[in-house]
């Protein structure tokens, strides 16, 4: 049997919105609580916080840097 829903606030959150809101804030916390297979940044410093909970990949473009 599940659980009901009747009385509970549903709210469904993408982890990209959930990153852009944290806007350079540690999100280590988030990532131990969510648990992902693999988490991407752009940013060194999260990449270096985030591999000690997750594997990790730094991509070394993002929106503040231009493809050349």
């Amino acid at each position: 049997m599940r659980p009901s829903l009747d009385n509970k606030l549903v709210v469904a959150i993408s982890s990209r919105a959930l990153f852009n809101f944290l806007s350079g804030l540690d999100n280590s916390p988030i990532l131990e609580r969510f648990k992902p297979h693999i988490f991407f940044d752009d940013q060194r410093t999260h990449c270096e916080r985030a591999c000690g909970i997750v594997p990790t990949g730094h991509v070394p473009y993002g929106v503040d840097r231009k493809v050349i």
